[in-house]
């Protein structure tokens, strides 16, 4: 009996899989609220958890019809085709900052789409990196 003759694929995916699409949207709601600064990160985790929804249905249409792991494999193979062709818009995941090299924490990973620690960010209030003051020029009234 050969593995694709049985359907321990699609019944492995369509057990898990659902969960992994729950928590992917958990995540996903967690991010809404850090709108300004996650939303490359926000819609990477939207389009993972369509990945995983197309998955797991592609599994339970194999097991409701009895089919065979033959008939899944095509669309998983897609389906990771497709987020590897999209790799860049599908995963902006790091885990190290991209300046320092040194490790991001969970929240700079999943909430910051700069891929920087905080400390190496550019102020937003138009203040010159180094911390110098911006000095206007004075007027010569000789």
């Amino acid at each position: 009996m050969s593995l694709f003759q049985t359907q321990v694929i699609s019944e492995f995916v369509s057990r898990n899989f659902y969960w992994v699409f729950l928590g992917i949207l958990i995540v996903n709601l967690t991010q809404r609220k850090h709108r300004g600064t996650a939303q490359k990160k926000r819609l990477a985790t939207l389009y993972l958890s369509i990945a995983a929804l197309v998955l797991y249905s592609a599994g339970q249409l194999v097991l409701n019809y009895g089919a065979t792991d033959l008939y899944f494999l095509p669309v998983a193979v897609v389906v990771v085709a497709v987020v590897f062709r999209f790799r860049e818009h599908t995963f902006p995941f790091t885990l190290r900052c991209v300046q320092s090299g040194k490790r991001l924490d969970m929240n700079t990973i999943l909430y910051r789409d700069s891929n920087t620690l905080p400390e190496y960010d550019q102020p937003a209030s138009g203040e010159p990196a180094d911390g110098a003051t911006a000095e206007t020029p004075e007027e010569d009234l000789d």
